[in-house]
């Protein structure tokens, strides 16, 4: 928890915060990637590509209710599921 982290180091109170999330126009640009819209390529999603599944991976495993599960909640879409 981020208040119990910072109230340890005697944070108590914050403005505000930056957060470096580690994604980079050449990564999300890179067809290899699978996270370009414009380019054809793999369907990979992954940050690391050398951990988890793929998204080509989870796609061919999940049923219908999970897909809609991870675009709710990762996404933020309230059409999930008509979308999955």
């Amino acid at each position: 928890d981020m208040a119990e982290l910072l109230a340890g180091q005697g944070v108590h109170q914050l403005d505000g915060v930056l957060l470096d999330l580690g994604v980079s126009s050449p990564q999300i640009d890179n067809p290899q990637r699978g996270f370009s819209f414009r380019f054809d390529g793999p369907l990979d999603m992954r940050m690391d590509t050398t951990r988890g599944e793929s998204a080509a991976t989870f796609l061919a495993r999940a049923d219908e209710r999970e897909i809609a599960e991870v675009i709710r909640d990762y996404g933020e879409e309230r059409f999930a599921g008509q979308i999955a």
